[in-house]
């Protein structure tokens, strides 16, 4: 029963570690020593003459070892790859949960600032209403008091003939008599003045309504590829642009990336270095070639994923290059004038400044 154990003393300090042999299932007394890649299968010498005799691909489990070591890498990678996308959608979903309350925080300031428009408005209306009310109430108390000064003249005058009729004195009597005639000359009616205005609140409530169904207050969408004003920018990371052989610098007057067979990569224009490198966006710090041109390089067009237009000002001239990652130069255009900037309208059709 313990023919394919390995047996070693409890006392060994070396920590041998025991090497497993797996035996086949069909043929129970065979090793398992051959693995059929046809048939993706591990099998043992029996099996591979009886029935894997036209299998084209059969190797040693030994000569397995390294692929499955590749694999093994492999796997390693994936797994750090994937831990850094958790992290990084963990950060993303931080983001947006942080977005989406700035964001509301935004909304609400917004509707706080309209409430305040309108109940400035309300403000500018009741005070209007106080005023023209308090300018009309200071009129009607005005004649209200009018009114009771008169009256108690008319009562003086009352009490007074009263009087004079009751006691018939003479001198009483002419003396009202005289008041009389006066006051039939006085034909002066003050109750023609005209009534005071009354205080209106004129509105057109569907005029109202429809401003503010049409009111609004922002919109609310999902963008992606731009730039946002209130985000906060994230070092993703450097490329050291100084190789071995350059004479000085790098100055770096421009920058593009290109994708190039699902490979995205950086081109620079090394201004003193008189070169356009590239250089592997997912390799950090590693160039990948270098193109001298005859003069210093100053700004890069992007023709398409694969194609560039540098200009070259000092001399005169625009070049194109193909990037396979490799700068390749294409062709040289020489010009009149010494053209710095440089835009690319079409893949045909460049725009330059000098």
């Amino acid at each position: 029963m313990l023919r394919d154990h390995e047996v070693f003393g409890v006392s060994d300090t070396t920590k041998r570690k025991a090497k497993q042999r797996s035996m086949c299932k069909i043929h129970k007394d065979k090793q398992i020593e051959l693995f059929c890649k046809d048939c993706r299968m591990a099998i043992c010498h029996t099996c591979c003459s009886i029935k894997h005799r036209k299998c084209d691909d059969v190797d040693t489990l030994d000569n397995m070892i390294p692929v499955i070591r590749e694999h093994l890498s492999n796997l390693k990678l994936k797994m750090t790859t994937s831990e850094k996308r958790i992290i990084f959608k963990k950060s993303q979903l931080e983001k947006t949960v942080s977005n989406a309350q700035s964001i509301k925080d935004e909304i609400r300031q917004l509707r706080q600032k309209v409430v305040e428009v309108i109940l400035r408005k309300e403000k500018q209306l009741l005070v209007k209403v106080d005023r023209f009310s308090n300018k009309q109430l200071q009129e009607l108390q005005a004649e209200i008091k009018s009114q009771e000064i008169e009256l108690q003249m008319y009562q003086q005058q009352y009490q007074f003939t009263v009087n004079a009729v009751t006691s018939n004195c003479e001198m009483d009597m002419y003396a009202v008599y005289e008041s009389v005639g006066e006051e039939s000359t006085d034909n002066r009616d003050t109750d023609n003045r005209p009534a005071p205005g009354r205080v209106v609140f004129t509105h057109d409530m569907d005029k109202l309504s429809k401003a503010v169904d049409e009111l609004q207050l922002g919109e609310v969408e999902v963008v992606s590829g731009v730039s946002d004003h209130q985000s906060t920018p994230v070092l993703h990371h450097t490329i050291d642009c100084k190789a071995d052989d350059d004479s000085g610098g790098p100055d770096l007057f421009d920058v593009t990336v290109l994708t190039v067979d699902g490979i995205k990569i950086t081109v620079v224009a090394d201004y003193t270095n008189n070169s356009i490198k590239t250089y592997l966006t997912s390799k950090q710090n590693t160039l990948s070639n270098r193109l001298y041109v005859s003069n210093c390089p100053r700004q890069i067009a992007k023709l398409n994923e694969r194609r560039i237009a540098v200009s070259v000002p000092v001399s005169q001239e625009i070049v194109t290059v193909d990037v396979t990652p490799d700068p390749v130069l294409l062709s040289t255009i020489k010009t009149t004038k010494s053209y710095f900037a440089l835009a690319c309208l079409s893949p045909s059709l460049l725009v330059a400044g000098t």
